[in-house]
């Protein structure tokens, strides 16, 4: 019967995938060779396979190098696969309302391979300079959305930077210390961020709610509105989930 069902699907599909799980698991692109090497596959029928990828989105190659990487669509499939989480899910769907209350800019991220990853945002009315979109993914040091991650998912963050030394641990222990993280342009000129944490039930980080704005006109505070609105977000989707 298993036999059966294993011919009832399309094999070319399955050994493709081996170069999609290829770059998956990969640091960073890959070339040609490296890419077939990886999927077990002569480089001839590895090319043939990555036209068809890429054409589809799930791949894409780099006009300069040839190299290969994950695509466009292969990204909005992760990140459509993390919305399945019901905390994820709900929060996007509440992102709006969040933007509205506190008047900035507000973005969702979770993490994928490439680190701390912007799911979903929400532009306010006030032009903020913010070369951000879904998709892009923010350093774990000078982003206050990375400065979550690598506090309260060190497990995560040490697949991107795994040395440990004294600057990281006193960061951790200052962000762990204050439940929330600020950055005053140290990510992007002209604009400062407040982050705090978005946990599953059992206790783990999930994704990250942050607000952007200019610097001066962003509220750090710890009992400030902005920080007590988006502590409220959090709680709010706990209570939800319960």
């Amino acid at each position: 019967m298993e036999d059966e069902r294993r011919r009832a699907g399309v094999q070319s599909i399955e050994v493709g995938s081996g170069l999609l799980r290829a770059l998956t698991n990969a640091d960073g692109p890959l070339s040609l060779t490296a890419l077939a090497r990886a999927a077990d596959m002569s480089t001839a029928k590895a090319h043939r396979y990555l036209v068809s990828y890429v054409q589809a989105g799930l791949v894409s190659q780099h006009e300069r190098s040839g190299s290969y990487d994950l695509g466009p669509l292969a990204v909005r499939m992760g990140l459509a696969a993390i919305e399945r989480f019901d905390v994820v899910r709900m929060a996007g769907e509440r992102l709006g309302a969040l933007r509205d209350e506190v008047d900035r800019t507000v973005l969702l991220a979770v993490w994928t391979d490439a680190g701390p990853t912007v799911a979903r945002i929400e532009l306010s009315r006030h032009p903020v300079t913010l070369a951000v979109r879904v998709g892009t993914a923010f350093p774990l040091r000078t982003s206050a959305t990375g400065q979550i991650f690598l506090a309260f998912a060190p497990d995560l963050a040490r697949t991107i930077e795994p040395r440990e030394n004294a600057e990281v641990a006193a960061l951790r222990a200052r962000v762990l210390r204050d439940g929330a993280s600020f950055v005053d342009e140290t990510f992007l000129v002209g604009v400062a961020a407040v982050a705090t944490p978005l946990f599953h039930g059992n206790g783990t980080l999930a994704a990250v709610t942050t607000a952007i704005g200019r610097p001066g006109d962003l509220d750090p505070a710890p009992d400030g509105p902005l920080r007590a609105a988006l502590q409220g977000f959090a709680r709010s989707l706990e209570a939800g989930r319960s």
